[in-house]
């Protein structure tokens, strides 16, 4: 397991109500102070299990309220336009990365049956259609839902739709930067094991708390994104957690142009300026350098899964 290296703030302390939503023990350490600078500017504390080693968010909004986090028409997944600066960065990017994504997601497998999980305005999944696979999608914005459906003609569903499918209804489950926001952790990994054919993969893509650019950037780090990530995945953490629901760890594998994009947002919330989109472009760099010293430790990485 890694050595826990963020930030320890003195003056936090652990919440009465904490417990971790994982194993369920309450021995948490608090380690950082981290504002919602995307949306509300509200401040949250990350704390970190000493027991499974899971990083929370907290205090996490209620289930009823956490959507209000998301109601903005300028939340990047879920649309289809990309007009400022940094939604025009995160289109090329996802151009890029869906290519890299498909070929992590398919290697080995002929086409079958995906569902991606979380699928946004469906650009992914819309791929996968075009390569020849049956895609379902399921998606809890109704803006992103309604592009996915007029732009990309594709099947996708609420999350309540997940209970009408089949056991073993999919060769391919695929959740790019999903897994973090799900409020019922235990019981959403539990729901993609029924479903997944148990010769299936399970393709995961999350934030690395534990990259040279969080170390870096620290409270500043975009990929925190409180209070919509709800949980921040060492990539130790997220094998050991997916080993208690039978899952076995195939492959990993970075994702390198997400450093770059990272890095460009946190010097926003910096206002750094023009300086910063060097700095960024930086440490973009060193972070994935880093990655392949420390072996599959980059800002953001895949994970291929299998029962």
């Amino acid at each position: 397991m890694l050595p826990v290296k963020l930030f320890h703030v003195e003056q936090m302390f652990i919440p009465k109500d904490y417990q971790c939503i994982n194993c369920g023990k309450q021995n948490g350490t608090p380690k950082l102070i981290v504002k919602d600078y995307y949306l509300s500017g509200e401040e949250y504390s990350l704390i970190y299990c000493n027991s499974c080693h899971l990083i929370q968010t907290h205090p996490r909004p209620s289930l009823e309220n956490l959507g209000s986090y998301y109601a903005s028409e300028k939340y990047i997944s879920h649309s289809a336009k990309h007009e400022s600066f940094f939604s025009k960065v995160y289109g090329l990017f996802q151009r890029i990365n869906i290519l890299v994504k498909y070929k992590f997601s398919v290697e080995g497998k002929s086409i079958g049956k995906v569902m991606d999980i979380g699928c946004g305005n469906g650009a992914m999944l819309d791929y996968f259609a075009k390569k020849g696979w049956e895609a379902t999608g399921i998606e809890p914005s109704d803006l992103a839902r309604s592009v996915a459906k007029k732009v990309y003609n594709l099947q996708v569903f609420d999350e309540e739709h997940l209970n009408e499918f089949e056991n073993g209804s999919f060769d391919v489950i695929t959740l790019w930067h999903v897994l973090e926001h799900v409020y019922n952790l235990p019981e959403r990994i539990q729901e993609i094991r029924r479903l997944l054919r148990k010769d299936g993969s399970l393709i995961l893509a999350l934030p690395n708390p534990y990259s040279l650019d969080a170390t870096y950037y620290k409270e500043f780090w975009a990929a925190y994104d409180v209070p919509r990530h709800l949980y921040h995945f060492a990539p130790d953490t997220i094998e050991e957690i997916m080993k208690n629901y039978g899952f076995s760890l195939i492959k990993t594998k970075t994702l390198w142009f997400d450093s770059f994009y990272v890095s460009l947002l946190s010097e926003k919330y910096k206002a750094s300026g023009l300086l910063g989109i060097v700095r960024a472009i930086l440490i973009g760099v060193v972070s994935n350098l880093w990655s392949v010293i420390k072996r599959n430790r980059g800002s953001s990485q895949m994970y291929r899964f299998k029962l």
